[in-house]
């Protein structure tokens, strides 16, 4: 399967490099970004629907902040 890197013009001059090293690290950035927050979005819905109902909603303030901490670490540390 290609890539929308595959689609770059091939360059050997130092502007070119750096165009093609910016527009793969914004690539991955943005592919983090979305992910973090699919996740996040996912387990906030878990969380207001189980927790909330039951522990309250400072409970749920708490364990949303140390949760999405862990996530985007993992992302970060896989990738």
């Amino acid at each position: 399967m290609k890539s929308s890197r595959d689609s770059l013009p091939e360059g050997t001059g130092p502007f070119t490099t750096a165009l093609v090293r910016v527009f793969r690290a914004v690539e991955a950035g943005a592919f983090y970004a979305i992910i973090v927050f699919l996740i996040g979005f996912i387990l906030e819905t878990i969380r207001v629907l189980l927790r909330v109902p039951h522990l309250g909603e400072t409970h749920r303030r708490n364990c949303g902040a140390p949760m999405m901490l862990a996530v985007s670490c993992a992302l970060c540390v896989d990738g």
